[in-house]
């Protein structure tokens, strides 16, 4: 019980709360110079700025679309968390900065929040994600080679993805786009070798073959 109450008073007394040491005294007790707040404020915006990039960029998937949908809905809380830690800091400049640096993403996260709970009920009721639905998979020495079709909706024309899946531990894959074909339906692709694939978009006149790497990126 007294490490657990010294514990909470050094906590107290680095971080800002009540008993909190001088400026001065604080400085050296706290090496990087940032209260609490800002320490997860920091983390939890690269977490946000990390979740988005990799859903544009697509180098790790969960292996369960609905899984993946749910995991990139949840995260669309993050930035509301940023927001309440703005709102406790201590000092009206942190306050604002960190309230400025949050607002753009809570209105961002509120738009992809929405579109991805459609995605998360639309999985629950058919099985699949209609906008990005596998049509093809074959497997290969070290990995998988999955034929996806996208679409976007009534607005944007169908898209044909070819895309290289490694199992890295349970549940998670390291993923890479190896082709994307627009305005595309259909596709084809088949095992020429351990490390090759042939790769066809008739509508295109298209016929590739293709080297696939052991580790997706080299």
């Amino acid at each position: 019980m007294k490490v657990v109450v010294s514990s909470v008073l050094h906590w107290f007394q680095n971080d800002g709360g009540p008993g909190a040491l001088d400026d001065a005294t604080k400085a050296t007790t706290s090496p990087a110079g940032m209260s609490w707040q800002w320490r997860w404020y920091v983390a939890i915006l690269a977490a946000y700025l990390g979740l988005l990039a990799n859903a544009v960029v697509g180098v790790l998937r969960l292996a369960s679309p609905l899984a993946s949908a749910e995991a990139m809905l949840w995260g669309q809380s993050l930035p509301i968390v940023l927001v309440l830690l703005a709102v406790v800091m201590r000092r009206g400049v942190d306050k604002f900065l960190g309230a400025m640096l949050a607002f753009p993403l809570l209105m961002l996260s509120l738009v992809l929040g929405f579109f991805c709970r459609e995605t998360v009920s639309d999985i629950r009721r058919t099985g699949s994600d209609p906008s990005f639905k596998p049509i093809d998979s074959i497997a290969v020495r070290h990995s998988r080679i999955v034929l996806y079709r996208g679409n976007g909706g009534a607005t944007t024309p169908f898209s044909v993805v070819l895309r290289q899946e490694k199992l890295l531990i349970p549940g998670v894959l390291l993923v890479r786009r190896v082709r994307t074909v627009s305005p595309a339906s259909e596709a084809e692709v088949t095992v020429l070798g351990d490390d090759r694939i042939r790769f066809v978009v008739a509508s295109y006149a298209r016929d590739e073959t293709l080297t696939v790497k052991r580790w997706v990126y080299f």
